[in-house]
């Protein structure tokens, strides 16, 4: 873009453009912003670019084919593999969880409370207990759907091989953390002089070369089918078998217990995502988008290299690539005028105006994406990462981060910065003594499977919870006002709830569901999708 004039020598003698993992840009902002520079590097210099894209997890063909060279998808070549795949082996824990801590045993503060939250709750140690016992020695990923999870498993295996006195190979991986603590446990990975097993998040799930690894252990309901596959594809290479070790945890079940607790929904999902993975299934990729942030930001960008261009020039360049129709262009131009970002002047180029300048000379204009507030982690003048803030922190209060519990000593405001030091964790003799006398006793970590039909007796938990007296019809459930049909007999496959589903608006068998129970059906959906 500050090069404009130069953009077709720069890129003069391209000859082809090689987009690794499609699945992932196709239908997201960070895709259509790649459509869009293609677009303009092809414009720039005259000729098409041969484009060659890869993936593991395409569930459409054709919608990749459409992505790769939009209007002329009918046009693109498809290769796909014809090898048969490779030995899996599998195993599914669950765990029911326990009673958290007694918060009128004393005072503590809510960051404390959140750092040692995995001692007192047995699911969580029985997990990392398993992971301790079965990953040391070798190169695993255990993969925990968020940065918490990440920070909560670290730290706890990290304590847990100190008190046994074992070397601990456990690394915390997450986007947040620098690039150098990142580094270190890729580079631990790497060795194979060592053992090493990385908690992390899906920022290692691809692009990063870490080498290969024994075994992928999946903490919670995986995010996706593909992003599943894709996991478990960093495992099992030179000829091994992949392995997956899955840990669902779940809520005891009582009288007072919600609805999805009942019917097991993260086990139920799990369940249903295994059998797709095994019927080499996985979700088609989301596309229609209008993704207009992302056209503004292309449209100040062209601006921006021309120097100024025509709204006819611009739409031109556009149009090939973002899905809004001249008529809504024509509004995001007005809009962007009414706000000052552009102007035009008497022959009909568009320039930008003063607060366009800004936008378009800060740092951040070029990421496009945003962010949430972050604030930079410190201690002894070494940073540790970002750390993104949803709450005030205090001074002297805990929180986990890189795989280790830490104190805060000072944050400041201004820069953004919080000072910390490492926490000294309590002893096991203060930290009994907080609980209560239920606690004290031994932890209540049983698995939700006892025999060899592990997944199998799972389920009949939660198809009784569903087809319970005065809950649920086993033909419809409710959520947001739509119900949801099985398109086949509701109990034919251990997976139903979430592979046999079909959408439908307008059952006639609505009096199934009771306003009372719809409520709270539709609150508990809600909270799964959000965690």
């Amino acid at each position: 873009m500050n090069r404009g004039p130069s953009v077709a020598a720069l890129f003069s003698k391209l000859l082809y453009v090689i987009v690794d993992e499609l699945h992932s840009f196709i239908g997201t902002e960070r895709g259509q912003q790649l459509q869009s520079l293609l677009s303009r590097v092809e414009n720039a210099i005259g000729r098409r670019v041969p484009r060659i894209a890869l993936s593991a997890t395409l569930g459409d063909m054709t919608i990749a084919a459409g992505f790769l060279r939009p209007h002329d998808g009918d046009k693109v070549r498809i290769v796909e593999s014809c090898a048969t795949g490779q030995e899996l082996k599998l195993l599914v824990r669950g765990y029911r969880i326990t009673a958290l801590v007694d918060h009128n045993a004393g005072e503590e503060t809510p960051d404390e409370e959140s750092a040692e939250e995995a001692e007192n709750d047995g699911s969580v140690r029985a997990v990392a207990a398993d992971l301790l016992k079965t990953l040391r020695g070798s190169k695993n990923l255990v993969f925990a759907n968020s940065r918490s999870n990440v920070e909560k498993y670290a730290d706890l295996l990290g304590r847990m091989c100190e008190t046994e006195r074992l070397p601990n190979e456990f690394w915390a991986h997450h986007g947040n953390l620098s690039k150098e603590i990142r580094q270190d446990a890729e580079a631990a990975l790497k060795d194979s002089a060592r053992p090493a097993t990385a908690i992390c998040t899906s920022t290692l799930e691809l692009g990063i070369d870490i080498g290969m690894v024994k075994s992928i252990a999946q903490i919670g309901t995986p995010n996706s089918v593909a992003s599943l596959r894709q996991r478990l594809g960093r495992s099992g290479r030179r000829g091994e078998p992949a392995v997956l070790r899955t840990y669902i945890r779940e809520s005891e079940i009582d009288s007072k217990s919600s609805i999805g607790d009942q019917l097991r929904v993260e086990l139920v999902q799990t369940i249903a995502m295994v059998n797709l993975l095994r019927a080499r299934w996985c979700e088609p990729s989301r596309t229609g988008h209008l993704h207009l942030s992302t056209l503004v930001q292309q449209l100040l960008s062209l601006i921006a290299q021309f120097g100024g261009l025509t709204a006819k020039r611009a739409w031109s360049i556009l149009s090939e690539v973002f899905g809004a129709d001249q008529s809504m262009f024509v509004q995001v131009l007005r809009s962007l005028g009414a706000r000052q970002i552009i102007r035009q002047e008497p022959d009909g180029t568009l320039l930008l105006d003063e607060p366009g300048e800004r936008i378009v000379n800060h740092y951040s204009f070029y990421t496009a994406f945003a962010t949430t507030e972050e604030y930079r982690m410190i201690t002894a003048g070494r940073t540790l990462g970002t750390l993104p803030i949803d709450r005030p922190l205090e001074e002297n209060s805990a929180l986990i981060f890189a795989g280790r519990t830490w104190r805060v000593v000072a944050v400041d405001e201004k820069r953004k910065v919080v000072e910390s030091l490492p926490r000294r964790p309590r002893s096991d003799i203060q930290r009994r003594a907080r609980r209560s006398p239920r606690q004290n006793s031994p932890g209540d970590a049983r698995g939700l499977y006892g025999n060899r039909d592990a997944p199998i007796s799972g389920c009949y938990g939660a198809r009784s919870a569903f087809r319970g007296p005065g809950r649920i019809s086993p033909s419809t459930v409710w959520n947001a006002g739509a119900s949801y049909l099985p398109a086949q007999r509701p109990w034919s496959s251990p997976g139903w709830a979430i592979a046999r589903m079909t959408r439908w608006r307008s059952a006639s068998n609505t009096s199934a569901i009771s306003r009372k129970t719809r409520a709270p059906l539709c609150a508990s959906l809600r909270r799964k999708r959000t965690r």
